[in-house]
C-alpha cells in the first residue's frame, strides 16, 4: 500500500508518482487498487519505471475541468 497525494490535474492531461516497491523489474505488469473514492473524470494507470520503481498516474479524461484527487492508499502488486 502507499499513501499518495496528487496535485490536481489539469483537463485531458496526466501526471504521476514514482513509488518505490522492492522486486520490480521494468517489463513486469503492476496491478493497481485504485481508492473507494474518485474524482469522476479520472482514471489511473500504473507502470514500472525502473528497477524497484512504479510510477502510478492520474489521468483526468475531462474537457475543461481542472480536479483535484483527495489523498488516498494505492494498492500494488507485481504480475511477474
Amino acid at each position: 500500500m502507499a499513501e499518495l497525494s496528487f496535485p490536481a490535474v489539469p483537463p485531458q492531461t496526466y501526471l504521476g508518482i514514482d513509488v518505490a516497491l522492492k522486486g520490480a523489474i521494468p517489463g513486469d505488469a503492476v496491478q493497481l487498487t485504485e481508492p473507494f473514492q474518485k474524482p469522476a473524470g479520472i482514471s489511473f494507470f500504473c507502470y514500472v519505471r525502473d528497477v524497484d520503481i512504479v510510477r502510478i498516474c492520474a489521468k483526468n479524461n475531462t474537457g475543461n475541468l481542472t480536479l483535484s484527487i483527495p489523498s488516498a492508499a494505492y494498492g500494488l502488486t507485481i504480475i511477474q
